[in-house]
């Protein structure tokens, strides 16, 4: 049980530290770029790759990535067609 707890804090600490890491590239390219908002670019590249993770896990079971994202399957549908993915 100590294991698991340990291993489960040392994650949530990697995790953290890749978040920071990729928001902090993100800010650096901004300013490079000039560009005036990256938060459309941030969460554009956050929603596919959450997306495709999901199609893929679940084998494509449109009903599973629904409650597992907790939208409707229309917005499944939808999302999946907008990325390019097999719907």
């Amino acid at each position: 049980m100590r294991e698991a707890l340990q291993q489960s804090i040392e994650w949530k600490h990697a995790e953290s530290a890749e978040l920071k890491l990729c928001v902090n590239r993100l800010l650096e390219e901004a300013d490079r770029d000039d560009s005036d908002s990256i938060y459309d670019s941030l969460v554009g590249k956050f929603e596919r790759e959450l997306f495709l993770q999901a199609y893929e896990r679940s084998d494509g079971n449109q009903s599973r990535i629904a409650k597992w994202l907790g939208v409707s399957r229309s917005t499944i549908h939808q999302k999946l067609r907008h990325y390019g993915m097999k719907s």
